[in-house]
């Protein structure tokens, strides 16, 4: 969702920085282009075809230690779900206090309009609504504070300059892999679960993107199946709390081209053999073990495949 507009060195295309008036105006585009495909869809294709379409929404778990750094946590998720508000809620829109924020810092900045672009009333209305099921794609949390003078702040992995706060993580989370953001957090799933039954009710939800990147050096690799073991135990323990969640889904079945990285990060359970001119596909232990959860539809089969250490 236009993600490089949002920092210096995200790493995602087109490789384009701009936060402070492009990212925005990204984001309501964006969801114009959703909704009036939705609606194309819903008119034309569902009634014969009988899919589902959504909205997939990227989304870090923020959270601050105290009671301050809790309010500007909360704050700042509001503007880490952006582009969830206007298709979810029950009013539409961006977020009320996200939208008075930006229109203040913009008139404080001299321009003469916000550079959160307004939804009109038939905006609002054209994309409220427009959901089958609440798409979730995540990989990792954040602790926020509120940002020091010397803090570099970029969006959307260590802070906004919007609000004042910074993004850092607790020193108990894992990252044993090889990109430098992914935090081991699976609590910060089920708080996002729990979240979105929360503020827009019992709806369907499917985790449409959740991975593990590592330099594929690892056979073995049980650190992948160890991370998607404690985030599918975090799913089951929302699905028993009554939340409506249908899907998961691993990011990615195979090693992929990701973005900047290119091919030095392995995010799949397939690996691919890029020394073999037909590009084998490899099946690792973690393909192994997520076979084995869909077959059995839980989340024990793991003493097979990992030591209970890891």
């Amino acid at each position: 969702m236009c993600a490089a507009a949002y920092g210096e060195n995200t790493g995602f295309a087109p490789g384009i920085s701009d936060p402070n008036y492009g990212a925005f105006l990204c984001a309501k585009n964006t969801l114009l282009a959703h909704a009036r495909a939705w609606r194309i869809y819903d008119v034309m294709f569902k009634p014969k075809h009988r899919g589902k379409v959504s909205i997939a929404n990227q989304i870090f778990w923020l959270e601050g230690k105290s009671e301050e750094e809790r309010k500007l946590g909360e704050l700042t998720y509001s503007l880490n779900v952006i582009y969830t508000y206007p298709v979810f809620s029950k009013n539409g829109g961006w977020p009320e206090e996200i939208e008075e924020i930006i229109a203040t810092n913009s008139k404080n900045e001299g321009f003469s309009f916000s550079r959160l672009p307004p939804f009109t009333t038939e905006e609002i209305n054209f994309v409220k609504g427009t959901y089958d099921f609440f798409g979730l794609n995540y990989y990792t949390s954040r602790v926020v504070r509120k940002a020091k003078m010397d803090d570099r702040l970029e969006w959307p992995f260590t802070g906004s300059q919007e609000l004042g706060s910074f993004l850092t993580v607790d020193a108990t989370w894992r990252n044993e892999n090889i990109v430098p953001w992914l935090y081991e957090y699976p609590i910060g799933l089920r708080r996002i679960l729990e979240w979105v039954k929360k503020e827009f009710g019992d709806i369907e939800i499917i985790v449409t993107e959740i991975g593990y990147g590592d330099g594929g050096e690892d056979e073995n690799d049980y650190n992948k199946i160890r991370y998607h073991n404690k985030h599918l135990e975090q799913v089951e323990l929302a699905i028993k709390a009554g939340i409506n969640v249908t899907g998961y889904t691993v990011w990615s079945l195979i090693d992929t081209f990701e973005w900047e990285s290119g091919n030095t990060v392995k995010f799949g359970l397939y690996k691919v053999d890029y020394d073999d001119p037909k590009r084998a596909r490899i099946p690792r232990p973690s393909a192994k073990f997520y076979a084995a959860v869909i077959q059995t539809r839980s989340c024990d089969v793991l003493h097979t495949y990992i030591n209970d250490e890891l």
